[in-house]
């Protein structure tokens, strides 16, 4: 992602605040970025962060500095980045990096940095030490924070740091410049509800996972349009036992919201948000009732992710309540 384009374009607002502080000197000690699902806030964290140590800025980073360079091969000493979309962020990871900023900045620039991206993703004993950090703000010690979900960080953290927000950005836009890129109707669609950069998106279509679940949950779909057992046995065998990781239980619970929300919206006359798949979800209209509390429980559910539940059983509870509300043929 061209992230200058990106910010420029379709973040001027965060753009202009942020690039206001820095030309006036008034920058916050902590910066909370908050932005939908497939937002790139990682990205965005770290082009702010870099604006801090960038050798030629104008006034925002250059992108191109040997400083920049090193920030992202992940060689920059004086920035430590943690990826709560990989692993929870634990208390000694946060220790850690409190234990490291005590020490002299060792880059020119003199500025340490610190990047937790998606911070709703910390246990709470780290969200206590990092707390304490925030509190007693250190000289020329920053913070960037992300978040797909503010309701879930906690006040102390919000109040404590200066909100950036990220804006959504019109799907049908991000949906033509995959397609621009390359990627299939399909997969456009479906991709740009998870993420707004058609190069990520790109990615992740060669990604094995994404491709055997895309194809699962199709097959899925299809069966349960004449074959209730068939699309019950696929939903074992090809979904449930095989997908058990976080990051694929986070996917398979919002291609279920997107389905199934649109079976609902097309039942009651409305748009759907995947177009391009209304020939395989209309024979499915009249084979569903009541999905708005089917949909309410699998969303409540997908906040369970991050409390270690098991994987298996939970999507096994979620199609269970789906297929509850299956209306079979009466002879």
């Amino acid at each position: 992602m061209n992230i200058v384009s990106y910010l420029q374009t379709q973040q001027p607002q965060l753009r202009r605040q942020f690039q206001s502080a820095l030309v006036s000197g008034h920058l916050s000690h902590a910066y909370l970025l908050s932005g939908e699902t497939g937002s790139p806030l990682l990205e965005i964290a770290k082009f702010l962060a870099k604006s801090l140590v960038c050798e030629h800025p104008s006034p925002l980073a250059d992108n191109v500095c040997w400083s920049c360079l090193r920030i992202d091969d992940g060689n920059y000493a004086d920035i430590m980045i943690f990826d709560g979309s990989l692993a929870t962020i634990k208390k000694e990871e946060i220790q850690g990096m409190e234990a490291s900023f005590e020490k002299t900045p060792i880059e020119k620039a003199g500025r340490l940095i610190y990047i937790l991206h998606l911070v709703e993703n910390l246990t709470i004993e780290a969200v206590n030490s990092l707390l304490k950090f925030l509190e007693e703000p250190h000289q020329e010690v920053y913070a960037f924070l992300t978040t797909e979900n503010e309701s879930k960080v906690i006040e102390t953290i919000v109040s404590r740091t200066q909100k950036l927000r990220v804006l959504p950005v019109d799907l049908n836009m991000i949906v033509a410049l995959a397609i621009d890129q390359g990627i299939p109707l399909q997969d456009a669609e479906l991709l740009a509800h998870f993420y707004q950069d058609p190069h990520k998106m790109k990615a992740i279509l060669e990604e094995d996972f994404y491709v055997s679940m895309r194809d699962a949950f199709t097959h899925f779909l299809e069966a349960l349009a004449s074959n209730y057992s068939k699309a019950h046995y696929i939903a074992i065998d090809e979904i449930i036992e095989r997908f058990t990781q976080k990051e694929h239980l986070r996917l398979i619970i919002d291609m279920m919201l997107l389905f199934f929300g649109d079976i609902l919206a097309l039942q009651n006359g409305q748009e759907p948000s995947l177009p391009s798949y209304v020939n395989i979800l209309k024979p499915l209209l009249k084979r569903f009732a009541n999905l708005e509390e089917a949909l309410l429980e699998i969303t409540l559910a997908r906040g369970q992710i991050d409390l270690n539940v098991n994987a298996t059983l939970l999507l096994d509870h979620l199609f269970i309540i789906l297929l509850k509300e299956y209306i079979h043929d009466h002879d």
